[in-house]
């Protein structure tokens, strides 16, 4: 990974317990997924605080469809 690439925090700050599986079942999908058109994985895990956290590339650019 380029030193100077920027980053960008997913994290859920409000869950069910189901949902909190489905965040982690997705970090550990993701992280190991390589495409050009998906955006990378760096790190994934969890805060003192209880709240998981996805750390991905940053990508520039219009959002995606909501």
């Amino acid at each position: 990974m380029d030193p100077l690439c920027r980053l960008c925090l997913k994290s859920m700050h409000e869950w069910a317990p189901c949902s909190k599986a489905r965040f982690h079942r997705e970090a550990v999908i993701t992280s190991h997924l390589g495409h050009s058109h998906l955006v990378n994985v760096i790190d994934f895990g969890q805060a003192e605080s209880g709240e998981p956290y996805l750390v991905m590339e940053y990508l520039e650019g219009a959002p995606g469809a909501t």
